[in-house]
């Protein structure tokens, strides 16, 4: 039925420890721990130290067969055929004029398999395979409810995952890279990876059998990895520039999203054929919209779709707001080329429910606004 939501492995363990869970898309979410219904704790343990995320309702597709570069490279908006076995790229899905319909990353385990993990799952989906794969020797599944995932993110994330896979050689393995078999971890078989959310030095594992969770997560818990859910993402992923389906693109206000106004060119490879690539041309050379970061005047996290006003006009979309720890309240917003540069003020206007207008000034500043090199994911 439309309305049943499944409950992975990991988010069972997740409940007997109190978890507070949202479902979404057909699939339960946790938000907070009862130890930190902020997520204040859980933002800190991911940034200083080392934290544990049930990201297993990102839906993971396996492509296989003769033709799954050919498939994957013509589907998405990065090279794929050159992609080396044991690699991680990102890569977006687009419609037919170029705008955003998903996003996630693609991993080579072999010659003529991959696994693509991206947000979306159900008859639209596969209907977008059929459309634009029919003619492709390449089998494509959905593998997601086999393969509960946990992101173990941190500084201190290598050190655990050290103790816990023993036998593998952790600390070589380099970032968007992935060992190509399932490992021994916490006594049990994983694929594991050098990728994640968040930032900062992380890992993933995905399990090859949901009935080891249990035992998986409470290994990762005693190594004081802390436990978290959204509401401590979403305070760190707007620093780092990280964008998430129906909050960055696919809105209300903009629901077909050009991927440039996103931030995201560098997934973008026109040097292929892909869907969508006719729609992207025209702004490749010059985008005439680029993606900012504001700091907003105040400790109050700003409206979702808010406006961007200068002087007195609306000129961009401010998507994800955030109230950041480290810079206060931010959000990431989509304002013209010419407004972009750092030091550009504007207004952000919103409807606040129950209060009417809001109006506070902000500040144009870099996107990602922490680590803007991404050094910390390469430590």
């Amino acid at each position: 039925m439309a309305d049943e939501v499944f409950e992975d492995e990991f988010h069972k363990v997740e409940v007997k420890r109190g978890a507070d869970a949202h479902a979404d898309s057909g699939w339960y979410w946790t938000s907070s721990f009862p130890e930190d219904p902020t997520g204040e704790k859980g933002y800190h343990a991911t940034r200083e130290d080392v934290s544990v995320w049930n990201v297993s309702p990102l839906i993971k597709w396996r492509f296989e067969g003769p033709d799954a570069p050919k498939a994957l490279e013509h589907i998405g908006t990065n090279n794929v055929v050159d992609l080396k076995v044991g690699r991680v790229r990102y890569s977006l899905l687009l419609d037919d004029d170029g705008k955003m319909i998903d996003e996630g990353t693609i991993y080579r385990i072999s010659d003529t398999a991959f696994f693509y993990m991206i947000n979306n799952e159900g008859e639209a989906q596969e209907a977008h395979w059929d459309k634009y794969l029919g003619n492709m020797d390449v089998k494509i599944t959905n593998v997601a409810r086999g393969m509960p995932n946990l992101a173990i993110q941190g500084p201190r994330s290598r050190e655990v995952a050290t103790k816990l896979a023993p036998k593998v050689d952790v600390a070589g393995l380099k970032y968007f890279n992935f060992i190509t078999e399932p490992v021994d971890f916490a006594g049990a078989k994983v694929w594991l990876t050098r990728t994640g959310y968040s930032g900062e030095l992380g890992y993933e594992v995905f399990l090859t059998n949901p009935d080891d969770a249990g035992k998986v997560y409470e290994a990762v818990v005693a190594e004081n990895a802390y436990p978290i859910g959204t509401d401590a993402v979403l305070r760190y992923r707007a620093e780092s520039g990280l964008v998430i389906t129906g909050v960055d693109y696919s809105i209300e206000k903009d629901p077909k999203t050009n991927p440039y106004n996103i931030g995201l060119d560098h997934a973008i490879k026109l040097d292929h054929d892909f869907v969508g690539k006719a729609g992207l041309e025209a702004d490749a050379a010059n985008p005439p919209n680029r993606y900012v970061t504001l700091k907003v005047e105040g400790d109050e996290e700003s409206g979702y779709g808010a406006d961007v006003v200068k002087d007195g006009r609306v000129v961009g979309i401010a998507r994800s707001p955030a109230v950041s720890p480290k810079f206060g309240s931010i959000t990431l917003a989509t304002v013209p080329t010419e407004l972009s540069a750092p030091g550009t003020e504007f207004e952000v206007v919103w409807e606040a429910e129950g209060e009417g207008e809001k109006r506070v000034k902000a500040v144009a500043d870099v996107n990602p606004l922490y680590d803007n090199k991404k050094q910390r994911v390469r430590m």
